[in-house]
């Protein structure tokens, strides 16, 4: 097996190079007629530390971020999260991101990943884990006395640990510098979601159905965290609603569509049934992501005054936002449909009634 790894490599390090062969006689008539600086693997390197470590900072940044404000959302709304809850401790550990420096698969060794330490990269304001001796960047070593190795096992395991034992105090090995403490941590209940950050650029977040995505780019659109709390709460929703699994049953009821299709009437969809069954309800639950989102605000004291302008300032970032969407509902329909939400919620509280979405 491993032999035939190295002449897989080997044929695409081949194929590379015919390709740049044919690419370098075919321009060779048109070589750039400027002298550039010579760049030295040394120089090269160390930029690429440096960003690496720039991005690290940045994922950091905003994990803290997201933790301070998608906590109160969590812990508010057990009530209304059904059976989709989970204990927490309040630590966000880092979150592995691979760097792939390679073309074709070719020099892997060469691969870097951000976060695979399983150190703290933040902890959630009023969480258990606030009052416990835990700071930013201790490294987790132990959990009810298993050894961790790395980030995605310490997260793992910890919710392996609470998932057993309920409510009853965890207890967590640290290391701060060359010192090493235990912690007593005793988990609150939460509804159940992980959140994370991606270091994209696009102002997008995203729900799977247990995990929570935030990209780096919304977080740099989002510098006020009501907003912030706005899209974690929607998303939320998706999950507590099981809107993706949903979506998925809904989308395999359309492949078997056109599988029969196919073999009845010797014509091939191009998967348009699987698409039209994924999105047939897609509206709805953006809808009532929506509605339920303002819901959760509410019951974790987030100030919903004027929280509706995000879509128009969306709308001013892309003027797609505005047209009719096919998955998705218009930035117009989102402000107005909001913003009743909020005269709804308003109400509520002025007749002293509970903060509980309406049910059909």
């Amino acid at each position: 097996m491993t032999q035939l790894l190295r002449l897989g490599s080997l044929a695409r390090l081949l194929c590379v190079v015919l390709v740049l062969t044919v690419i370098g006689v075919s321009n060779s008539g048109c070589m750039v007629a400027t002298r550039q600086p010579t760049i030295s693997q040394a120089d090269l390197l160390d930029e690429r530390r440096t960003q690496v470590a720039r991005v690290e900072q940045r994922l950091r940044q905003g994990t803290a971020r997201v933790a301070d404000a998608a906590w109160p959302i969590l812990a508010s709304n057990v009530f209304l999260c059904g059976n989709s809850v989970e204990h927490r401790t309040g630590l966000w550990i880092a979150q592995p991101t691979k760097i792939v420096h390679t073309m074709l698969g070719i020099g892997k060794e060469t691969n870097t990943t951000i976060g695979e330490q399983a150190k703290v990269w933040a902890i959630a304001h009023d969480s258990p884990a606030a009052a416990a001796d835990v700071s930013i960047g201790d490294v987790v070593l132990r959990v009810n006395g298993q050894a961790v190795d790395d980030s995605n096992e310490a997260r793992r395991l910890l919710r392996r640990v609470m998932k057993r034992h309920g409510g009853d105090a965890v207890e967590i090995e640290l290391a701060r510098g060359s010192d090493e403490h235990i912690v007593r941590v005793t988990p609150a209940m939460t509804c159940r979601s992980q959140i994370r950050v991606i270091s994209e650029s696009s102002v997008n977040a995203f729900a799977n159905g247990r995990t929570i995505a935030i990209h780096t780019g919304l977080l740099q659109f989002l510098p006020d965290k009501r907003d912030l709390q706005l899209v974690i709460a929607h998303e939320l929703a998706h999950n507590v609603g099981n809107h993706v699994p949903q979506a998925r049953i809904r989308a395999a009821a359309g492949g078997l569509l056109d599988v029969a299709v196919a073999k009845f009437g010797r014509v091939w969809s191009g998967g348009l049934f699987t698409q039209l069954g994924a999105i047939s309800f897609s509206k709805r639950y953006e809808r009532e992501a929506d509605y339920l989102a303002m819901y959760y605000m509410a019951n974790a004291d987030v100030d919903l005054s004027n929280v509706e302008e995000v879509w128009r300032r969306l709308s001013e970032l892309d003027v797609r936002f505005i047209a009719f969407g096919v998955t998705h509902p218009s930035a117009p329909e989102r402000y107005v449909a909001l913003r009743k939400t909020r005269e709804e919620i308003e109400a509520k509280r002025a007749a002293g009634s509970p903060l509980v979405p309406e049910r059909r």
